[in-house]
């Protein structure tokens, strides 16, 4: 018999030249929204250069670990901060595929650089129109 439990969450952090490596492992769902939240304002405000944030060893994700990524990256960019994600696979993958948010998660640079999707435009404006229906603040249309 197989031990079905779900892996717990886990975030560790390594700065190397002015790049931050976020390692998630485990499940980022809503039982580890804060978790994940925490570590990404503790990053951002450390002012890295960029953020990856490697995903090899998550094994599921879910809406609320898709709006973490988003804030995520939403946040980094507020800093002038690149962030991209790697070793998306399996579920994982295809959460970000079905979404539409995964090119906007290209390689590290500046936030936003001629070429990479903002999230709102991998997404086709869909986190545009889903932010109106939810009465979100309007904001400056992506480039």
């Amino acid at each position: 018999m197989t031990d079905s439990s779900p892996s717990p969450f886990t975030c560790n952090t390594q700065t190397r030249a002015g790049v931050t490596l976020l390692r998630l492992a485990g499940e980022l769902d809503l039982a580890a929204e804060s978790t994940m939240n925490n570590a990404v304002a503790a990053v951002v405000a450390a002012r890295p250069t960029a953020i990856i944030v490697d995903l090899t060893e998550l094994g599921f994700l879910d809406s609320t670990g898709v709006r973490c990524l988003i804030v995520a990256k939403r946040d980094a960019e507020k800093a002038g901060i690149g962030l991209t994600v790697r070793g998306a696979k399996g579920i994982v993958e295809q959460v970000l595929t079905i979404t539409g948010i995964l090119p906007a998660f290209g390689e590290a640079g500046p936030a936003s650089p001629q070429g990479q999707p903002t999230l709102n435009a991998a997404s086709g404006g869909f986190l545009a129109r889903l932010g109106r229906r939810a009465g979100w603040p309007r904001r400056n249309p992506s480039p």
